[in-house]
């Protein structure tokens, strides 16, 4: 059996919509359209008997990710590990998000294959449908991604990668192309603000296949 190890945050937990609740809001999960889920079948053609292990934590970075990465990740022996943190980590101090990934690294060197799936982009402006008791999560994200902050996590993620010769997924690039190209990528978010709607983890999933 070959096991496949997902370590992430909500987006890897399987999150989207979000709902109104007495302490503001939570979301809706859905693990039967979450991207490593879609990856079962196809994996399991070219390698027989598969074991896909969700490691995702909604409000997750990789800060408080290295925390669990023995139980949750090396635990499970993987021959494989996708590596998706970002989102949550925009809230906190550039410095500690390279430092943290660089450690991930570090701790996931004598796995066989080891992936880091560069995140979906945030919401670029306020859509009408926006769960009002959200908005200023929505405001404080398009900021980052309108001002070039997140942008700058991405590429320091993907300088970390390079040193230590960790293959990148780019799914932000393919989302920045689209974003250019004209196409409304906050309508593909199913929250409206950072979890990527059904078809988009079809899109994670068809761009992880060929490197798994």
């Amino acid at each position: 059996m070959k096991t496949f190890v997902f370590f992430g945050d909500s987006v890897t937990e399987g999150c989207f919509e979000l709902y109104p609740t007495s302490c503001g809001f939570d979301t809706y999960r859905r693990p039967e359209l979450v991207y490593h889920h879609l990856l079962k079948e196809p994996l399991a053609e070219k390698y027989g008997d598969v074991e896909i292990v969700n490691a995702g934590i909604s409000g997750d970075n990789s800060h408080h990710a290295l925390e669990r990465i023995d139980t949750d990740v090396l635990a499970k022996k993987p021959d494989a590990v996708v590596v998706c943190f970002g989102l949550n980590d925009c809230f906190h101090p550039l410095e500690r998000y390279e430092a943290s990934l660089d450690e991930i690294f570090r701790r996931l060197r004598d796995v066989p294959r080891v992936i880091f799936l560069t995140p979906n982009m945030f919401n670029t402006y306020i859509h009408p449908d926006t769960l009002p008791e959200s908005l200023k999560v929505a405001n404080t994200t398009m900021k980052y991604q309108l001002d070039g902050t997140f942008d700058r996590y991405i590429d320091t993620a993907r300088a970390v990668c390079k040193k230590h010769g960790v293959t990148v997924c780019d799914a932000y690039a393919e989302w920045k192309r689209r974003y250019a190209q004209g196409e409304d990528m906050t309508a593909q978010l199913a929250n409206l603000i950072n979890h990527p709607n059904a078809a988009m983890h079809r899109l994670f999933a068809d761009m992880l296949l060929p490197l798994l």
